[in-house]
């Protein structure tokens, strides 16, 4: 789903118990800017969808010629701003969330059995 309003994340998906939203830039920078409004907004979205026990908010940038890269911005963030460059490594993957929900029902079967 694409963020058709102020208060919305650019993307968001969800499996299972888990819920992503994202902030998504493509930047023909050394770098791109995120200010503190674009997390809020990512905060603001996930905090409704409180009864998804998984919530994550990941910033997603793109350079010309290279990979995507995955900022996962921590619980309790609290900057006014996050750079990240060209040589950022990620610190999120979207393999995350199969693997939430791999677990997540492996739980459910495991006190089913």
């Amino acid at each position: 789903m694409s963020g058709i309003g102020r208060d919305m994340p650019d993307v968001y998906a969800c499996k299972g118990d888990c819920l992503v939203a994202f902030e998504v830039k493509a930047s023909r920078l050394e770098y791109a800017k995120i200010v503190r409004q674009q997390i809020e907004k990512l905060r603001g979205f996930l905090d409704f969808f409180s009864f998804y026990p998984n919530r994550m908010a990941v910033v997603a940038v793109t350079f010309p010629y290279r990979d995507w890269i995955f900022i996962r911005i921590p619980d309790g963030w609290n900057e006014s701003w996050v750079k990240i460059d060209r040589e950022t490594k990620s610190t999120w993957n979207p393999e995350t969330i199969i693997r939430a929900y791999n677990q997540a029902r492996k739980r459910v079967t495991d006190k089913s059995e």
